[in-house]
């Protein structure tokens, strides 16, 4: 089923059952902030400070420059730890990095 078909069929629906079925951004009160500087490049080594496990396994989270940073193959490391951390990835303000 092609995305117009399913809009169409969504559409007869909200009308025939009178329940909104289509949302937007706005029916959830969300709107468009501006973007975040970047505050680490990659390949940059920074200090981190482990904040937690992150979703992925052997993955932990770290705060560094006010920015989250997830750290790959590093869950054993004891929450509070400070770590240096290079910078591997950097895309839309999310950063991975690796423990140096």
């Amino acid at each position: 089923m092609s995305w117009t078909k399913f809009y169409s069929i969504l559409e007869r629906w909200e009308s025939e059952f009178g329940v909104k079925l289509i949302l937007s951004p706005e029916d959830f009160g969300t709107h468009q902030a501006p973007k975040l500087p970047n505050v680490m490049k990659l390949g940059q080594v920074v200090r981190a400070r482990i904040i937690g496990l992150g979703w992925r396994k052997g993955e932990a989270l770290a705060v560094a420059k006010k920015r989250v940073v997830m750290i790959l193959n590093a869950a054993t490391l004891p929450k509070g730890s400070e770590v240096r951390v290079r910078i591997v990835r950097d895309k839309d303000n999310i950063y991975v990095g690796k423990l140096v």
